[in-house]
């Protein structure tokens, strides 16, 4: 579209005013722009050129030394806390789920290989808790991990002894706590039945609901969500 005559016979074009960030007429066709002399009028070649370039310059300067307000400021950081309020508790209780169902697929594995291991060898291989990942330790608490053995001797519970065979070992993640109702379970082959017994795994920080691993007579595990009272598995103090 060809811009409108002035009745000049020189074809003008209208300004932008960017220093206002609208689109406003700055003058009358014909006229000369503020601040610039009669050559740079649109009729002469290279002239519309040479405004936009001056336009253009206008505006970055006036953008360049634009600043925030304190009012914008406080929005702005209202927002991002919120985000930030709603977002991070999502966020470390699906960490804490994944730790959880990782360390319940750990102890799977370790039920199921005592159960291959044991009719490999043809005889006890035992599972007990264990700090070092070399020696069973006393009580009733996983946390810190466990180890699977070859339980030559068939010591009940069990421990492992000098020249009895290490299978597996594990550590568990931290914030992640498991306890058990046996001091160790033992898998002996096809000949009799193996322990059992139930693994509860929680969250330290209590972030996310107990999972528990029930064992049957024969060794095989399934994961619980509630005991059959209804109630939900809480970790033994």
């Amino acid at each position: 579209m060809k811009d409108p005559d002035d009745g000049s016979g020189a074809p003008c074009v209208r300004e932008r005013d960017f220093d206002a960030v609208l689109f406003v007429l700055s003058g009358s066709c014909g006229e000369a722009f503020p601040d610039e002399t009669p050559q740079y009028r649109t009729g002469r070649p290279g002239g519309r050129s040479r405004i936009l370039r001056t336009m253009t310059k206008r505006f970055a300067t006036a953008m360049h030394g634009r600043g925030f307000s304190l009012l914008e400021l406080l929005v702005t950081m209202l927002v991002a806390s919120l985000i930030l309020g709603l977002g991070v508790p999502s966020f470390t209780a699906m960490l804490a789920k994944n730790r959880q169902t990782a360390e319940v697929n750990a102890l799977f594995h370790a039920l199921y290989l005592a159960r291959k291991e044991s009719l490999r060898r043809r005889q006890v291989v035992s599972l007990c808790p264990s700090a070092d990942g070399h020696r069973c330790q006393p009580g009733r608490d996983w946390s810190a991990g466990w180890i699977l053995f070859a339980n030559t001797d068939r010591d009940q519970p069990p421990q492992r002894d000098t020249g009895e065979a290490l299978v597996y070992a594990h550590t568990v993640a931290d914030g992640v706590r498991i306890t058990a109702n046996r001091r160790g379970f033992t898998s002996r082959g096809v000949r009799k039945r193996a322990t059992n017994g139930t693994f509860v795994i929680c969250d330290k920080a209590a972030r996310i609901v107990p999972k528990a691993l029930v064992v049957s007579y024969t060794g095989r595990p399934r994961v619980a969500r509630r005991q059959r009272n209804g109630k939900t598995y809480a970790c033994a103090d």
